[in-house]
């Protein structure tokens, strides 16, 4: 499948090692997402929500 989307054209692949997410994980990942698109970097996307997942802790 990861070879798939390369070859499409994807510069960036995100996948996990588990099939199934867990709630927490799905809390984390959804921002992650979200600022990738169109205002941050992938790096900096991550950071953020990292530092929002913990400060809503």
């Amino acid at each position: 499948m990861r070879f798939a989307f390369l070859f499409a054209g994807a510069c960036t692949l995100v996948s996990g090692l588990s099939e199934a997410l867990n709630a927490e994980m799905r809390e984390l990942l959804k921002p992650q997402y979200e600022g990738v698109a169109p205002r941050r970097g992938k790096l900096e996307s991550l950071n953020v929500a990292q530092r929002q997942f913990i400060h809503e802790r």
